[in-house]
């Protein structure tokens, strides 16, 4: 990114060394960090050996960093977190038990933290303009929320981030301890849009989508990438808007396409809204200072009441495993934790309370290697169900669509069971009949 260089010289009496920020952390403290970690202040912070029945909460840890905290902290630091994302850092520390998982939906984030005590905020800024203003760059989530009752409020700055619009601007007046990181740390770099967009599960998916989703609908997609994959190869579609969770590869490329103009939002009109982001250096370049799209405040954007403002909304999310009653599960694979809960049930149950909504669950019919329906009958015990059945209303796989509202338990199972793989639809039949649901 570029930034004017001269604000090390105009805000010197304001910044600390990283060292001396992170010392600022006193034994007992709660800490909340942002999902774009401030990787300087954590490593200081994991350096320390004085410190004792400190709890560090990162909701996901993009960069892995809180990862190496827990598995390598001198201290008594208990790691949280709410989300656990593939960085091979987090898994390892996860794997060692070393994570502490918090169950919890995005919205419900800060009042989560609040119970729990928070008294510290740490987190990763822009560099401050002329007046001495910084934003979250794309990641005001749910920190924000936390700030007025954090009684410890530290920055670290990193010329390595997008400078955004629309959420909360912070003076270097705010911050308690406020240091420039003092490595050239790479940002995360997640790419999502890559040749595999043009399997034929996507095809044949996005045929399905262009069914459900009419032109000039509000969209909100969950991370995913069969059914990002899908919205990139729909055709015929235009004039769609966004108010979503996750701003990332795939909405970047349909707004460069003019699939996305939001034109016809009736909220926010003319403007992109999310509350998280990220992918790769095309997509850090892009929204940049990019005056269409809007950072916003987690307790904003997945607010329900808010959600449900946008008309001809659609939520359009992804699942690990579907049941015939329409249940999700969108957060555990083989009797483990392996991501979180998200906004999903936030978007959901707004999509649902609009008469022109619709709240859509995109999954591939199987496993990867084809070996196993992702259309079960019922979950294994201890499975949690992320989203429930009366808040999804279509299914769609490669195979179709299934209409799950206005659906009794047996139309249900059978719309369900109809867009299954082939090679399982009379073996889920068989179970259905044996568990009474056919």
């Amino acid at each position: 990114m570029q930034y004017d260089k001269i604000y090390k010289e105009r805000f010197a009496d304001y910044f600390v060394s990283i060292k001396d920020a992170a010392a600022a952390v006193r034994s007992g403290d709660y800490i909340v960090t942002g999902m774009l970690e401030p990787k300087g202040l954590l490593l200081a912070l994991r350096d320390r050996d004085d410190l004792t029945d400190v709890g560090l909460y990162c909701s996901q840890s993009l960069q892995g960093v809180v990862g190496d905290v827990a598995v390598n902290t001198k201290s008594n630091i208990t790691v949280y977190t709410s989300f656990l994302d593939p960085h091979e850092d987090l898994q390892k520390a996860n794997s060692a038990g070393k994570i502490e998982f918090l169950p919890g939906s995005f919205s419900g984030w800060p009042k989560m933290n609040r119970t729990r005590g928070c008294n510290v905020l740490m987190i990763a800024v822009t560099p401050p303009d002329h007046n001495g203003y910084m934003t979250l760059s794309t990641y005001p989530e749910h920190v924000t929320a936390l700030m007025d009752g954090a009684d410890l409020l530290i920055g670290e700055i990193s010329e390595n981030i997008a400078a955004t619009f629309g959420g909360p601007l912070l003076h270097v007046s705010d911050f308690h301890k406020l240091a420039c990181a003092e490595t050239g740390w790479e940002f995360l770099i997640r790419e999502e849009v890559g040749e595999y967009w043009k399997d034929e599960q996507a095809k044949n998916m996005s045929g399905y989508l262009s069914e459900l989703i009419p032109n000039g609908s509000t969209i909100e997609l969950g991370v995913g990438s069969m059914n990002g994959n899908a919205m990139l190869n729909m055709e015929n579609v235009k004039d769609l808007g966004v108010h979503t969770e996750y701003y990332g590869e795939v909405l970047m490329e349909l707004s460069l396409k003019g699939v996305i103009n939001n034109s016809r939002k009736n909220l926010h009109k003319g403007f992109s809204i999310a509350t998280i982001g990220s992918g790769s250096r095309k997509f850090y370049n892009f929204v940049h200072n990019n005056r269409s799209l809007k950072f916003m405040p987690s307790s904003y954007v997945l607010d329900i009441r808010t959600i449900a403002l946008n008309k001809n909304f659609h939520a359009i999310n992804t699942a690990a495993q579907v049941d015939m009653l329409g249940q999700v599960n969108g957060e555990f694979i083989k009797g483990r934790q392996y991501s979180g809960i998200g906004g999903q049930g936030d978007f959901a149950k707004a999509a649902c309370l609009l008469e022109d909504g619709k709240s859509i669950i995109t999954m591939a019919s199987t496993t990867v290697n084809g070996k196993y329906s992702k259309i079960v009958p019922v979950f294994d015990p201890g499975t949690p169900v992320t989203t429930p059945r009366t808040d999804v209303e279509y299914l769609v796989t490669e195979y179709g669509i299934a209409q799950i509202v206005g659906q009794t338990v047996k139309e249900r199972a059978r719309n369900i069971i109809a867009v299954a793989n082939p090679r399982f639809r009379d073996e889920l039949t068989e179970q259905a009949k044996k568990i009474g649901i056919l």
